[in-house]
């Protein structure tokens, strides 16, 4: 999942020694000049009742792209909510599809200059880890509400019922949107900005005759080991 944007994470961080010096002045320039994302509720749009939790921000200084995963409670056109995260694919290492990444990094490295380590989770296990690193429990039963949740994810989007968006559905025993058929998938502005509901999730390999991105559809999953369908 890419979301495009030029969106930052400004950090207040003490660094120490030369061997961070890149990562310091990188932060330094590029950061403080922005506001910050508090991973509790936030007031949105004089909208008390929206709210966003950021799981990971990574920027590219080569592409000048934010790259963002994290919840909202609020997507799109349905107004439901959200889950944008990482994928590989159901069948990668086991189910092990989920790619779970957290906290600020620069280049995909963090504060004290060292590679980030991503982490591949089975659904089981990304549902368990959201819940006690953002006290977020996704089941229908938790703290999200009942309504559907949106799956933004490469790879998970497929009307098969063993994809990561069913696989997902039966965990929650909750209905799962999801969004094209095994592929990339991308939204473009801030991560933030995807509470409009005017945003459309696309995929570079969806085009219309004239070349401009083509958006994709939403297929809904829910919780009985049936093929999604498509949602109007």
């Amino acid at each position: 999942m890419k979301i495009c944007n030029t969106f930052f994470t400004k950090v207040s961080h003490t660094f120490q020694g030369k061997h961070v010096k890149g990562i310091r002045n990188t932060f330094n320039n590029l950061l403080s000049k922005v506001s910050g994302i508090k991973n509790n509720n936030e007031n949105l749009r004089t909208q008390p009742a929206k709210y966003f939790k950021c799981f990971s921000n990574d920027y590219d200084s080569n592409l000048k792209f934010n790259y963002q995963t994290g919840f909202l409670s609020h997507f799109g056109r349905y107004q439901e909510p959200a889950i944008f995260i990482h994928g590989s694919g159901t069948h990668y290492e086991n189910g092990k599809g989920i790619v779970y990444s957290k906290g600020i990094t620069v280049d995909n490295k963090n504060l004290a200059g060292e590679s980030a380590v991503d982490s591949y989770l089975s659904i089981k296990d990304f549902v368990a880890t959201v819940k006690k690193d953002f006290s977020l429990d996704l089941h229908r039963t938790g703290n999200t509400g009942t309504n559907p949740l949106h799956l933004i994810c490469c790879f998970s989007g497929s009307f098969r019922a063993d994809s990561i968006a069913g696989e997902l559905s039966r965990e929650l025993e909750r209905s799962v949107v999801t969004y094209g058929d095994n592929s990339p998938v991308e939204i473009f502005g801030k991560l933030i900005d995807t509470m409009d509901e005017r945003t459309r999730v696309y995929s570079p390999d969806k085009r219309y005759p004239n070349g401009i991105l083509k958006p994709l559809k939403p297929i809904i999953h829910f919780p009985d080991n049936k093929p999604g369908q498509i949602r109007e």
